[in-house]
């Protein structure tokens, strides 16, 4: 029973440690300091409260980024993309 018991532990504290992060395993924080230093000297976070100008999903989203990243010529990695659209979802969007 002990060791039924300690599984169970160890088996709610992955899924507490797994829904703490994105699912994507991106960095909320890293991607608040990208979006703070390369995206708000064109606009502010409330950009992102215009409803009728919301990408539909999460691809859209990091469509949208990736878009934004290249015109502006910022060679971000994948890594860097999905924590700039996991702290967007986080913190506007919450698909």
């Amino acid at each position: 029973m002990a060791m039924s018991i300690n599984k169970s532990i160890i088996i709610i504290s992955l899924f507490a440690v797994a829904g703490s992060s994105s699912a994507m395993g991106a960095d909320l924080e890293r991607g608040k300091a990208l979006y703070e230093n390369h995206c708000q000297f064109c606009h502010s976070i409330k950009v992102h409260s215009r409803k009728n100008r919301w990408p539909k999903d999460l691809d859209e989203l990091r469509g949208i980024v990736d878009l934004r990243q290249k015109e502006t010529n910022l060679h971000w990695s994948k890594e860097d993309i999905d924590d700039v659209v996991d702290f967007l979802n986080t913190t506007q969007y919450n698909y």
